[in-house]
């Protein structure tokens, strides 16, 4: 794995906890050593606010988070202007429809959020691997984290669509809710805010008329869903 530099314990340590993640379920840390030197992987650290994916790049890379939290974002028609779609946290991949979608140009950003440490991987080999029966377990592991991307993005999509930002804050819980089982969402508000589309003024305002309705608790940084 290229880092730069040997990697010597750091990457024997990363190939057995890679075994751990989504993508690499089902493999023992030697497969994973194999599969990363053909996928040519390359593992990159990211200072918080550091920009991963510039705006208008060629994807040519997966992304695996290995930690930390990564945020993707469309930019608007002004600069200072950035619609986020979603965070991303570790095992979660990242990329694999830009590449095939030949989105060249295309106004996507992606930022760290907190100090992170993303895997990259080649698409093109990619490509090669996922076609070889060997690695069937590889492409299941690919299509069922696509999957699950899809199914983010579309709850982002019924989210949006909500017109009142009460609502937009309740489902947004009860997706939690049917993601963990758990009715309580830690939070940050500046996050929370920008995931709904809002300003901060008017997620307090619905918070507190939620909190008043009865359907939430809330707390310094956390809402509890009520009434699932």
């Amino acid at each position: 794995m290229s880092q730069g530099k040997t990697c010597g314990k750091r990457c024997a340590f990363l190939y057995k906890a890679l075994t751990t993640t989504p993508l690499f379920r089902g493999y023992n840390a030697a497969e994973v050593e194999k599969i990363c030197g053909l996928l040519k992987a390359r593992l990159k650290h990211y200072a918080a606010r550091a920009i991963v994916v510039h705006e208008c790049m060629a994807v040519k890379d997966l992304f695996v988070v290995i930690s930390g939290k990564v945020v993707s974002s469309i930019c608007g028609l002004t600069e200072d202007r950035r619609h986020q779609l979603m965070y991303s946290i570790p095992g979660d991949l990242i990329g694999s429809a830009f590449p095939e979608m030949r989105l060249e140009g295309y106004p996507f950003l992606m930022t760290a959020v907190e100090p992170s440490e993303i895997l990259l991987l080649d698409v093109e080999a990619a490509r090669e691997l996922i076609r070889s029966p060997e690695y069937g377990t590889l492409l299941r592991n690919m299509l069922n984290l696509s999957g699950r991307r899809c199914v983010q993005a579309v709850r982002k999509l019924a989210v949006m669509s909500c017109y009142e930002t009460s609502d937009r804050i309740l489902l947004h819980l009860r997706h939690h809710y049917e993601d963990t089982g758990d009715r309580l969402l830690a939070f940050k508000r500046t996050e929370l805010a920008e995931y709904l589309g809002v300003n901060r003024t008017a997620l307090y305002r619905s918070i507190a008329k939620l909190v008043e309705s009865g359907a939430i608790r809330a707390s310094r940084g956390k809402l509890e869903l009520l009434m699932p």
